[in-house]
């Protein structure tokens, strides 16, 4: 529990300094169509900040590598991604605001992992996507997702989103078991801190690389006939 309280007081004096620079709004769901009770919304906040806050986020040995190839891809795209929207949890500013819940399973790729096993492994959900867009951006991304005739993906949310999209997520945390007592899960961790992006289509073809091993991706991606964008809340 240590590292979580120490991973929380990122969030939290990243939230508190960002809010009192830039200000916060509140965040509608566009999907829901209401006020999101949940969290905050931080506009036009500049890529330094974004890069600072991924690297004080403590990372899981296993997962440097993405680390480094993630504020690498940030910064061979600064001028192109230098104004940022940030979704943060009320929690994180000392306000009252419910965690999700999220299912997680052990993970085989190392014993001190789990992933979420619901909604395909995601941190955000596809609707969530969304946050952040005007009126116009979302009912144009609509009419695209309803033309592909896809039920429920954030792949068009992307497409029309002017600005890369940081959302810092507080999660409660119950492992699922299988069988009749499956109703009667528990939350095992509570309020864990984490973060997720949401990044627009962008004209740098520069690409990224690092190098994971097979377990790996079926541990993180799931097999090839999951279909992560789906599944429901």
């Amino acid at each position: 529990m240590g590292n979580l309280d120490k991973q929380r007081k990122v969030f939290e004096d990243f939230s508190q300094s960002i809010t009192k620079q830039y200000g916060k709004k509140i965040v509608f769901s566009h999907e829901k169509n209401k006020v999101d009770d949940k969290f905050y919304l931080v506009n036009d906040v500049s890529v330094d900040k974004i890069i600072s806050i991924l690297s004080s986020y403590e990372y899981s040995i296993d997962d440097m590598e993405r680390k480094n190839a993630l504020i690498t891809y940030i910064r061979d795209r600064e001028e192109e991604v230098a104004l940022w929207d940030i979704v943060l949890h009320k929690s994180f500013l000392g306000e009252e605001g419910k965690s999700q819940v999220r299912t997680f399973a052990k993970s085989c790729y190392q014993s001190d992992h789990v992933k979420t096993a619901d909604g395909g492994g995601r941190i955000l959900r596809p609707w969530e996507e969304a946050f952040g867009l005007t009126e116009k951006q979302y009912e144009k991304a609509e009419k695209e997702r309803v033309k592909s005739g896809v039920t429920q993906t954030a792949r068009f949310f992307r497409k029309n989103r002017d600005k890369p999209l940081l959302v810092l997520k507080s999660l409660d945390l119950k492992q699922s078991s299988k069988g009749v007592n499956s109703d009667r899960d528990s939350v095992k961790l509570s309020h864990v801190p984490a973060f997720a992006i949401s990044f627009p289509e962008s004209a740098n073809t520069k690409t990224v690389s690092y190098t994971v091993n097979k377990v790996f991706i079926n541990d993180y991606f799931g097999d090839e006939n999951e279909i992560d964008e789906e599944l429901e809340e």
